[in-house]
């Protein structure tokens, strides 16, 4: 999957922070993530584009992906509202790869495992 096309089924469908008229050189760890794992063939794009209609009233998988997504994002040091204590505006939402990451968990379409890098199994 190219960039193009992943931000616009990533970012576009799952990311209250993107901006499209921004052309940000950075990525969050979960669109890195997200890419990786299709480029891995650990899912494939199709399974993603069935994500259409989700709630994300709790976060079941937030020590996994705290772990594994949050603490390597480049966006955690300045300027992530959701894991920012600080933060005390409107809900804490997390990004749009966490969002997508959290759903394919949920559904079993991706194993935890599949997300932890062999040296950490």
């Amino acid at each position: 999957m190219n960039k193009n096309k992943a931000i616009d089924i990533i970012c576009k469908n799952f990311c209250k922070f993107y901006k499209p008229e921004k052309d940000e050189a950075l990525a969050c760890r979960g669109f890195d993530l997200v890419l990786n794992l299709v480029g891995e063939e650990k899912i494939n794009e199709a399974r993603i584009l069935e994500i259409t209609n989700f709630t994300l009233s709790d976060y079941p998988f937030d020590e996994l992906l705290k772990e594994r997504l949050c603490k390597k994002c480049d966006f955690v040091i300045d300027g992530c509202a959701f894991r920012d204590e600080s933060y005390h505006g409107e809900k804490k939402i997390p990004c749009g790869g966490y969002i997508l990451l959290s759903q394919l968990l949920s559904k079993k379409v991706l194993k935890a495992k599949d997300i932890m890098p062999s040296s950490d199994l």
